[in-house]
């Protein structure tokens, strides 16, 4: 009697576990399925929630690192950049929650996974910080610009879609400033010496 009830709470075990994995896999599966129906969904036609997501996301990810950049920077130039973007993002985020409430959207700010890699790369002490950090903005802004010019064409709600434009502006603009400092402290493209005469090379006949 004592073996066969052994032997009964063992399979008994034995099924709950192999139920409890089923249904993990099942969770995952569902899982899977509506991370890439939205992601065909959002390659097709962005909503503009997604848009308000991506933006509040790219503006506290500036803020943030901003703040490590105006600690860290051993530039000046670097330091006034990274201070520029606290303001204006800050600024921009506070705006872009103001129409959110309106909409009764209730987003919460937060760094997307790809944010927070870069945040935990640049909190690292690295000898070549400022040159990283430019790199990285052009990056960022690169993206940010392409987000805003589509909601800006696409957008379906007025609100975001002329917060979009007001902001585009701006966002060039960081854009050109964070090219010139990758140029100046990082590892971006020189501006290249113009060639010189062939006629100002030849010695002049005296």
């Amino acid at each position: 009697m004592r073996n066969e009830e052994l032997n009964g709470g063992r399979a008994m075990m034995i099924s709950a576990k192999k139920c409890g994995a089923l249904a993990a896999v099942l969770a995952l599966a569902q899982l899977a399925g509506a991370d890439e129906r939205k992601k065909v969904v959002s390659d097709k036609i962005p909503s503009d929630q997604e848009f308000l997501a991506k933006a509040l996301a790219g503006g506290v990810k500036e803020v943030q690192l901003g703040e490590k950049a105006r600690d860290k920077a051993s530039s000046d130039d670097v330091k006034k950049f990274a201070q520029r973007m606290i303001d204006d993002h800050t600024r921009a985020a506070r705006e872009l929650m103001d129409v959110a409430s309106r909409k009764g959207f209730r987003p919460v700010p937060a760094m997307t996974e790809k944010h927070l890699d870069v945040f935990v790369r640049l909190g690292k002490e690295l000898k070549d910080f400022d040159a990283q950090y430019a790199a990285s903005q052009v990056e960022s802004h690169e993206e940010a610009v392409a987000l805003f010019e589509k909601q800006a064409k696409e957008g379906k709600d007025a609100d975001l879609k002329a917060f979009a434009e007001k902001t585009l502006p701006t966002l060039k603009e960081h854009l050109k400033l964070a090219q010139d400092l990758n140029r100046d402290v990082g590892k971006g493209p020189k501006d290249k010496e113009p060639p010189k005469d062939k006629d100002q090379e030849k010695p002049q006949d005296r």
